[in-house]
């Protein structure tokens, strides 16, 4: 995906600003219009000029009535447009998070995501695209009337422009550090965001242990300063505006007794001073509105800079997904690291009704015919070492054959996540080799190895929606035979009847246990055709009749390779694995059928510590 910016995506609006612009000019220019016909009407008045003075009558009628509805449809333009643009940019920020490599994607927590594409876009939205059209009016305006008085009369122009742009200067000096003041509002926005964030997502905890009085003491401090930094920013705006006010008033006081002099010496008509004094309104309101603007306008490079900042990341798919930036400690992150969307494509867009819709491109159609049966894995001496770590995995060299169930047991540090990460393609191995169906891991890249593996986490994301749609992740090319198959294989008949209520799963899974989470997980792999499916830790949180019957039911699969990384076991089902790999300290210390390693005190150890 190309880097963009915010100016790049409103130059692609620019003939709609064009065309939204003249309509607005068209309907700014009555009312300078407006103010010539008051003139001749009082001036007709005056010399009991009845023609004119009925023509000014008729001719005022006429823009009365017709520029509301010219002043409609540019409004409606301006408010169609900006929300054009200000989709495109909220679009544009969740595709770079969406199609960013895990590590990038983790260096921001959810909460500031949600700040930039909410609070920060709406900032945007007011300060910035909003502003662009009421710049244009007033500086149409300003021009538009300095330009309708040298027509009337130059000296009444020279005076006005002058108390202008003294005007304009003083009402700008003095303020502050706007750019501060709101970089600081920005920020405790962000902050307040994230800590509603992460109160609504840790409920459970903060009822369970009764922290509630802590979490309001935090929000309310976070609030609390979210107030005050608003009324920093807040109260350099309306000193700004407040001096601008009495500047403005300056301009039409100073314009109005110069105009007087004028009608007193017979330079001007009193006609021409009305229509003098009727203008001099399109100053006085720019002085006073253009200075709000203008620090408005001046605040919102804080918000375009750290939407830039994002927007202009590159994020074209990569041979792996991470580099070696990140330190770990003895080979593990020390938490456990889910991809809940593995199988997943990232084009993400807004679904029907309420629901978020994940648009999928066929995945399914780009895995081979499964009838060829070239799902095959080879690790050839492959190892693997952290950065700032004397942790290291490896050598591993083994065959995994096509529907062969392998089972890698390991304590905490053992090595299992990391084979996880060169099997995900997360991670590139430092030497050896691996292929799949005899392909080159290097040859391929993340998207198709995706292809192949999917991955059942300990942790499973549901969406607010139905189960068809949590199982076929909004794939409406998946035929319903295939989702009734998958859903028996993975355990779920009992859901078959009520699979497309669209109020069942209710938000983060609440409404289903962690169990018909899993089933849910392993469905998405079956439906999908993954040839390879990986348990990570994925039955540790289950009760141990559920965890095994689940765990069974995997082994029972027998168009799958089924590879469960685990640090907990069932005797019953070991028997059951082709294949079982004993890993400690990143060394695979033991490797065979259970009947063949059964006496190994390795695994012996392992059985032991378990029970």
């Amino acid at each position: 995906m190309e880097a963009t910016s915010v100016k790049k995506i409103i130059m692609k609006y620019k003939f709609d600003y064009f065309k939204t612009l003249f309509m607005q000019t068209v309907s700014e220019s009555m009312s300078i219009v407006l103010a010539f016909i008051f003139g001749l009407l009082i001036q007709g008045a005056a010399n009991k000029d009845y023609n004119l003075l009925k023509i000014s009558i008729i001719l005022s009628f006429v823009i009365l009535v017709f520029n509301p509805y010219l002043e409609y449809v540019y409004n409606v333009m301006i408010g169609r447009l900006n929300q054009k643009i200000l989709y495109e940019i909220r679009q544009s920020i969740l595709d770079k998070y969406m199609y960013s490599n895990v590590d990038e994607f983790r260096k921001t927590d959810n909460g500031s995501k949600l700040s930039v594409l909410t609070n920060d876009t709406d900032i945007l939205n007011s300060d910035f695209l909003a502003n662009i059209f009421i710049i244009w009016h007033y500086g149409f305006m300003l021009i538009a009337t300095i330009i309708s008085l040298i027509c009337i009369s130059v000296y009444m122009a020279a005076a006005l422009i002058i108390l202008t742009l003294i005007s304009f200067y003083f009402s700008t000096k003095g303020v502050g550090d706007i750019d501060t003041v709101n970089e600081k509002r920005l920020k405790a926005l962000s902050n307040h965001t994230d800590a509603m964030n992460e109160f609504l997502n840790g409920y459970d905890v903060i009822h369970d242990f009764k922290i509630q009085d802590h979490s309001h003491r935090t929000m309310k401090r976070l609030f609390e300063n979210t107030i005050s930094r608003y009324m920093d920013y807040k109260k350099l705006i309306s000193k700004q505006q407040s001096i601008g006010m009495f500047f403005g008033g300056i301009v039409f006081m100073g314009g109005f007794i110069f105009g007087s002099a004028l009608v007193y010496y017979s330079l001007l008509s009193i006609g021409m001073l009305i229509t003098c004094i009727q203008l001099s309104n399109n100053l006085n309101q720019p002085i006073f509105n253009l200075v709000g603007l203008y620090a408005q306008f001046k605040a919102s490079k804080n918000t375009i800079e750290k939407i830039d900042s994002i927007l202009s990341k590159s994020t074209s798919e990569k041979n792996y997904r991470t580099n070696k930036d990140t330190t770990y400690v003895d080979g593990e992150k020390s938490s456990p690291h889910h991809r809940d969307l593995n199988e997943i494509n990232n084009n993400v867009s807004y679904g029907e009704d309420r629901n978020l819709k994940i648009d999928i491109l066929n995945s399914t159609d780009r895995i081979k015919d499964r009838s060829i049966g070239n799902y095959d894995l080879k690790l050839d001496e492959v190892s693997y070492s952290y950065p700032n770590s004397d942790f290291k995995l490896g050598p591993i060299s083994d065959c995994v054959n096509f529907g062969k169930k392998i089972c890698i047991l390991g304590h905490s540090g053992s090595g299992k996540s990391t084979i996880l990460k060169l099997l995900k393609k997360d991670i590139g191995y430092d030497d050896g080799n691996m292929y799949i169906g005899g392909d080159d891991y290097k040859s391929k890249g993340v998207e198709e190895i995706l292809d192949y593996i999917g991955v059942i986490p300990q942790n499973v994301f549901v969406f607010k929606s139905s189960v068809k749609n949590n199982i076929t992740l909004f794939d409406k090319s998946i035929g319903y035979e295939k989702i009734i198959d998958s859903m028996k294989k993975a355990g779920l008949d009992d859901f078959i009847e009520k699979m497309d209520d669209p109020n069942l799963i209710e938000e983060l899974g609440g409404s289903i246990s962690g169990g018909e989470r899993q089933r849910i997980s392993i469905a998405r792999c079956l439906v999908r055709n993954k040839p390879i499916i990986v348990a990570d830790e994925a039955f540790s949180s289950l009760d141990n009749n559920l965890a095994f019957e689940i765990e069974s039911e995997m082994l029972n699969l027998k168009d799958n390779t089924f590879i469960n990384i685990t640090h907990r076991l069932f005797p019953k089902n070991l028997s059951k694995y082709d294949e079982i790999w004993i890993l400690k300290k990143g060394k695979l210390i033991a490797r065979g059928h259970y009947s063949n390693i059964e006496n190994e005190e390795h695994l012996k150890e392992f059985i032991k510590n378990l029970k």
